[in-house]
């Protein structure tokens, strides 16, 4: 976890992941190189439970480390 805001009835958070790939990945043979991207989830909370998640990650980068995607 990158970042944490809370606020009164929202939580957002900025995550990081790191990896390595290591599997086959849509017909990709895997390089061993390692991977990294970022995501973010905004939950809303109402009475202390989890009532919306927003996510969003950064797929295209991710494509494009595993081969799947040209960076061009």
């Amino acid at each position: 976890m990158e970042d944490l805001v809370v606020t009164a009835d929202k939580v957002t958070a900025r995550l990081s992941f790191n990896g390595t790939y290591k599997g086959e990945f849509m017909g990709k043979t895997p390089t061993g190189k390692p991977v990294h991207f970022f995501a973010i989830d905004i939950w809303h909370i109402r009475n202390g439970i989890v009532v919306e998640d927003w996510h969003l990650e950064d797929n295209l980068t991710l494509m494009q480390q595993l081969g799947v995607v040209s960076e061009n």
